[in-house]
């Protein structure tokens, strides 16, 4: 029976624990998206003359309340996702962490030592195969198992709660096109007009987060290449860098065109 290792031990409450953060964040971030939802339909129908300044404070606390869950939620599950990928390296084929990558993951978790003792569990994967590829293997084939199972069971909740939003927006937009022609129809279009601008406009900002976050975090794994090369080149360590690498690509969105032309002489 194999023993899980001290570093496998922090990886597996680092990523139970930041995947229960980001959960949290989550259903926060539902509600203030519900709360959204509701003072745009009260714009509707109560007495805007009586109601546009507190409408209007509660749409823009709102939406900032929106972007920050967004942006830590992203946060918590990026570093969930470094350390279940780091997790199937350490513990699967036996890689070993030099102190300082371990002190780096353990600031990473910002967590008590009572809280990664809570999230820490040797039994988390259920393969009892020794260190190798073949562990390796079946840790990636569990995780797989599972993500696909929450995921998919996750894709038809969301189909459903997403009903009532659709339906609410969409009586909204059609009645918006019934009072067209008209006397009345300017504030409805004005509400309609700036709930999809707010839209675009959370797009954007989330974008431009996202641009930040992996800018901040490339940077980090550039910095980490450097001391690795000046500490002996550890190669485990360079198999970590290169996956959170990896991750901070991948969860970016598309670089910009024009930072690209304005750059072309460093690609």
């Amino acid at each position: 029976m194999n023993e899980s290792t001290p570093a496998c031990d922090l990886l597996v409450a680092m990523q139970r624990l930041q995947f229960n953060r980001a959960a949290k964040l989550d259903s926060r971030l539902f509600i203030a998206q519900l709360a959204t939802l509701v003072v745009a339909l009260a714009s509707l129908f109560l007495p805007y003359e009586h109601w546009a300044s507190l409408l209007g404070v509660c749409s823009v606390a709102l939406a900032s309340a929106t972007f920050l869950l967004l942006y830590q939620s992203r946060r918590k599950r990026a570093l969930a996702e470094k350390a279940r990928r780091a997790t199937v390296l350490v513990g699967g084929l036996g890689m070993s962490l030099s102190e300082g990558e371990l002190r780096r993951l353990a600031a990473l978790a910002n967590a008590t030592p009572d809280e990664m003792v809570k999230w820490s569990d040797p039994d988390y994967f259920a393969t009892k195969e020794p260190p190798g590829v073949k562990r390796a293997t079946d840790m990636a084939e569990e995780n797989a198992f599972w993500s696909y199972n929450l995921y998919h069971a996750s894709q038809l909740t969301m189909y459903l709660w997403s009903l009532v939003p659709a339906a609410i927006a969409a009586a909204g937009f059609l009645l918006t096109l019934s009072l067209l022609p008209g006397s009345t129809n300017s504030q409805q279009v004005k509400v309609f007009s700036t709930i999809a601008s707010s839209l675009i406009l959370l797009e954007l900002l989330t974008r431009t987060a996202q641009y930040g976050v992996a800018a901040g975090e490339t940077e980090a794994v550039y910095e980490r290449l450097a001391n690795i090369r000046s500490a002996g080149y550890s190669k485990d360590d360079l198999m970590l860098a290169l996956m959170d690498y990896n991750a901070a690509v991948e969860s970016a969105p598309l670089i910009d065109r024009k930072s690209t032309r304005l750059n072309s002489s460093h690609l």
